[in-house]
Formats: C-alpha cells, sequence, structure tokens
C-alpha cells in the first residue's frame, strides 16, 4: 500500500499544474518513471520481472483469484 501511494502522490503532484516540478515535460516523465521504480523497489520486487509485484490492488487481487495463489494475500 506505501508504495502504491508513493506512485499515485507523484503522478498526481507531476500532473497538476499548481504542483509541478517543472514546466519540461520530459522532467515530469522523469519523475514519473522514477517514482514507479522506487514503488516497485519498496514493493519487495526487481523492477523487471514476471514476479514484480503489482502495486493496484484490484489487478493484484484478480491475479490472486485467476491462478488461485493466495500465498502473498
Amino acid at each position: 500500500m506505501l508504495a502504491a501511494f508513493i506512485y499515485v502522490l507523484f503522478f498526481m503532484i507531476s500532473t497538476d499544474d499548481k504542483t509541478r516540478y517543472s514546466k519540461d515535460k520530459v522532467m515530469n516523465c522523469l519523475v514519473i518513471a522514477s517514482s514507479f521504480v522506487a514503488a516497485q523497489g519498496i514493493a519487495g520486487g526487481q523492477v523487471v520481472s514476471t514476479n514484480a509485484p503489482l502495486l493496484n490492488p484490484s489487478v493484484a487481487i484478480g491475479y490472486m483469484l485467476f491462478n488461485l495463489d493466495f500465498k502473498n494475500f
């Protein structure tokens, strides 16, 4: 939950006109991408992996129900 919060927080900060770090779109994209990488690291997963933790809770629950894999629930 902490990782998802951090990712969403930086996404919201980077997309709102009042709170942007820069007017350059490349910098805002860099902030969003780096917050995603940091969130994946906080969640305990590798950045590029098929076993990476899912940051969206509804997708994670759907994945667990589809595969009947509840070990990380």
